[in-house]
């Protein structure tokens, strides 16, 4: 079973389980297979993604050298799952010692880091990959594939991307030390929340202690939660007298958060959570910061449905830059198109 994005569906596919309860939906069954373009589209506007069997043969398949998915993607898909893994293992060992295995952190952060320069398109497979690896370790992965990417978007030094990288995959290390249970659907209390003010802190003490990376990492991670105005922790400090990197990496976080399920509050797409960010850009989040990010993520992401000035509905499937988007209506049309810009008069919200 894979989950993909309803814009990668193809005829031919086995849909086995969609992303909404059975009343949400117009469908009976929730295990078809796609016999029509009809039914693309009809998915397309019920659903943000879907679980499909590639075990089964189907009517319509492609031939077998043809994949569904990029082979880039499958590649990404492995080196994403594989890294969830070995940082599991790793914060696992922590629970009960204070040794960093600085050598498994090192080969994710190259890893991700590699695979990030060679597909620019890697951070959006992360809500295609459904990964059981408790939150802190997959929150830390998803960190660092998105840091990065903004990183290389900027245009910051490849020679600079290893401790930068370590930064972001160990931001919230301290959280493991914590007398917290982060899976847990309440809301934090009072108490709890004073120990999470401690995390930053105690993180950059485990880093130190193990010497093998650089005060540079340690400093990164230790105003990740310092607010563009001031009233972020530990120390209160505020707009250029937060390290740079430590900026990015709070829109990043920030971001991630927004967009990934949490027992307390369910993923926001991509266009609401960019939303969200303009919301608090110049005062908890550096404003140009922000203004890079969502330039680099684009003003309409992928799955973002646009009305245009011929009153249509369409979902954005790519990016092609700025200015044009690679569209497919969701009343009609069998095939995608390129929109440009001054053809959209707006967002649609389901």
């Amino acid at each position: 079973m894979k989950k993909l994005l309803t814009h990668q569906l193809e005829v031919g596919m086995k849909i086995v389980k969609l992303d909404r309860p059975w009343l949400e939906t117009p469908y009976f069954f929730h295990k078809f297979i796609i016999k029509s373009e009809q039914q693309l589209t009809k998915l397309r506007t019920f659903c943000d993604y879907v679980y499909i069997d590639f075990n089964d043969k189907y009517p319509n398949k492609c031939n077998k050298d043809h994949s569904f998915i990029n082979e880039k993607e499958v590649l990404a898909h492995k080196k994403i799952e594989h890294s969830f893994k070995l940082l599991n293992l790793v914060f696992s060992d922590m629970t009960y010692k204070s040794y960093i295995d600085s050598y498994k952190i090192k080969l994710v952060v190259n890893n991700l880091a590699l695979q990030v320069l060679a597909d620019q398109n890697t951070y959006l497979y992360l809500n295609t990959i459904k990964s059981s690896a408790p939150s802190i370790a997959q929150k830390s992965v998803r960190v660092l594939i998105l840091y990065i990417t903004l990183c290389k978007y900027i245009g910051i030094k490849k020679d600079k991307l290893l401790d930068l990288g370590s930064a972001a995959l160990l931001h919230d290390i301290g959280m493991i030390k914590l007398p917290i249970s982060f899976g847990q659907a309440e809301k934090l209390s009072v108490n709890e929340t004073k120990y999470l003010h401690t995390h930053t802190e105690i993180g950059v003490a485990l880093i130190k202690k193990s010497r093998d990376f650089p005060d540079f990492v340690s400093d990164v991670i230790a105003s990740h939660h310092e607010y563009f105005n001031g009233t972020g922790y530990p120390y209160g400090l505020s707009q250029r007298n937060i390290n740079l990197y430590s900026r990015m990496l709070t829109v990043i976080c920030t971001y991630e958060a927004l967009t990934r399920d949490r027992h307390y509050k369910k993923a926001l797409t991509t266009y609401a959570a960019l939303t969200e960010l303009t919301k608090v850009s110049g005062t908890m989040l550096d404003p140009r910061i922000v203004g890079k990010f969502i330039e680099f993520i684009g003003l309409y992401p992928v799955d973002t449905i646009l009305k245009t000035i011929q009153g249509d509905n369409v979902r954005v499937i790519k990016k092609l830059d700025q200015n044009q988007y690679e569209v497919v209506s969701l009343l009609k049309g069998k095939s995608s198109f390129i929109i440009k810009t001054d053809a959209i008069t707006g967002v649609h919200f389901e």
